[in-house]
């Protein structure tokens, strides 16, 4: 019997499945395609998805492929108006934004996944799924007709926003689809845009977004159309372009872009629609299968992603007893997290691309001089990076027996690892404690005692992050869980014990 079945070898079905492989579970993969996509879909990796990859060692091979951006210009018929920077300076190793084409992604995360043994069955349907307290047993089907049963203790749905997995769970996918009508086009192009920064171009009630690709010249465009985005229906939903369409959309924007060649396009409606759970049983969703986001902000892949590394680290602490508790953890905090994306995405998506005057007369004539002005504070710099990167989400769940705020930390946050001293890859993905840099002997002793019993590992912070957080200069204690969430926070080690064993008995 495998530790865990995953259905979808995408993006976050292969981070699942590295994840939990490094972390000694046992995983096979069922992917139904007979390959990897040739499609680009989405693009932009957020830092926190670097964090995730960089702690089982893929975000250096995300890097060598991939174009990095560090602010984002607003220009209004092509004429630049503002830069909003995208700097995460001193909030993450990764202080920028990533393109990466995602048959690119998925190509590196299954070379990585499969050189480290973790088999991938390509062409292989998911078609039926029975649960027993013990564990599910799901039936699969190849191309050519075959059948076979697998067992294992869990399985994870990451097949997508038309999941079979959520189909058989008779999950509902709550929500509904925007009227507004996109074009994506990949295109090779002229132009003088700086290919350092995404771009958004305003024209009329027109939305351009251009984001650099790796590669000289490459770009990727994302508009609404405006023709096309009344009524419930759009004419040639999901139709590709061509490239003299292209060039209109591209000179009825007013860009300053000349389209050489077309690569992958498409039209297609957004879809704002979280799943009414997130878990049944032994099963889990996560990603596209779970929540579908408008494209503002690259906000869907990397969510997803996320999903998958709190997921595999809620089964790297599950007990027969503790594992209920710890699906339907999962469950509130990443649907939470869904619910809030989506909010965002709504919110970026309705100033963005909304087709009526007023929201073009807001982009064209207010927005370009809100932005100047943010540009120029200096909590400007790292506005949209806290908006878009993932590294702010925080976890609201209370704790009976931890403090809720200690300095400017509070529960559920995530702790960069940034500020742990001498952290190491093989540290990562590992349950953290830390100890205040003028703790007392007792307490060190304590603290030491907790550590050995429940297999933390053990962490004195520095001054530097003891003044950056405004901590106390009395004895305090913070217990970071594997994926850097702050998880209790206290000076009483007898209340860490009670929160550890209430939490899954014993940490593995």
């Amino acid at each position: 019997m495998r530790d865990l079945i995953i259905a979808g070898a995408g993006p976050v079905g292969l981070t699942a499945a590295i994840v939990a492989k490094q972390n000694g579970l046992d995983v096979v993969v069922l992917e139904r395609d007979l390959t990897t996509v040739t499609q680009s879909r989405a693009i932009w990796i957020h830092p926190r998805t670097l964090e995730i990859w960089n702690s089982v060692g893929l975000a250096e091979l995300a890097l060598a492929e991939g174009r990095i951006v560090k602010g984002i210009q607003v220009s209004t018929s092509g004429s630049a108006r503002a830069i909003l920077p995208y700097d995460g300076s001193g909030l993450s190793e990764f202080p920028y934004g990533l393109m990466l084409e995602q048959s690119k992604t998925q190509e590196i995360l299954a070379k990585f996944a499969e050189r480290i043994g973790i088999p991938i069955r390509w062409g292989d349907s998911l078609v039926a799924i029975s649960q027993s307290k013990e564990g599910v047993t799901v039936t699969t089907e190849t191309t050519n007709g075959k059948s076979e049963i697998i067992e294992g203790k869990y399985l994870l749905g990451a097949d997508g926003g038309s999941s079979t997995v959520r189909k058989q769970l008779e999950i509902k996918l709550d929500g509904g689809t925007y009227n507004s009508s996109f074009f994506v086009a990949d295109v090779e192009a002229d132009t003088d845009l700086n290919p350092d920064l995404a771009h958004l171009n305003f024209h009329s009630v027109k939305t351009v977004a251009v984001l650099p690709l790796p590669g000289e010249g490459r770009f990727r465009l994302i508009g609404n159309m405006p023709k096309e985005s009344s009524g419930h229906q759009e004419p040639g939903y999901g139709r590709s372009l061509d490239l003299m369409e292209v060039r209109d959309l591209v000179s009825g924007s007013k860009l300053p872009m000349s389209v050489k060649e077309i690569g992958w396009t498409t039209t297609y409606r957004s879809h704002h629609r979280v799943a009414n759970s997130f878990i049944s049983g032994r099963v889990a969703l996560a990603g596209d299968a779970a929540h579908l986001h408008s494209p503002a902000g690259g906000l869907g892949m990397n969510t997803g992603v996320a999903d998958a590394h709190n997921f595999v680290h809620k089964l790297l602490d599950a007990t027969d007893m503790t594992a209920p508790f710890l699906l339907n953890l999962y469950n509130s905090e990443r649907r939470g997290v869904a619910q809030s994306v989506i909010d965002t995405s709504d919110k970026l998506f309705t100033l963005q691309a909304d087709t009526r005057k007023r929201f073009g007369f807001v982009r064209n004539h207010i927005l370009p001089n809100v932005i100047g002005f943010i540009s120029k504070q200096s909590w400007g710099k790292s506005l949209a990076f806290k908006v878009l990167s993932g590294t702010t989400v925080a976890y609201t769940r209370r704790s009976g027996t931890s403090l809720s705020r200690l300095g400017t930390l509070r529960f559920g946050s995530r702790f960069s690892s940034l500020q742990i001293p001498v952290i190491q890859k093989s540290e990562l993905n590992k349950h953290l404690l830390l100890i205040s840099p003028s703790a007392s002997s007792a307490l060190s002793s304590q603290a030491e005692q907790v550590a050995a019993t429940h297999h933390l590992l053990l962490k004195k912070l520095e001054q530097t992050t003891h003044k950056t957080h405004r901590l106390p200069r009395s004895d305090w204690l913070v217990w970071v869980r594997r994926d850097g969430h702050i998880e209790w926070m206290g000076s009483d080690f007898r209340k860490l014990s009670v929160a550890l064993e209430k939490h899954r008995n014993q940490i593995n």
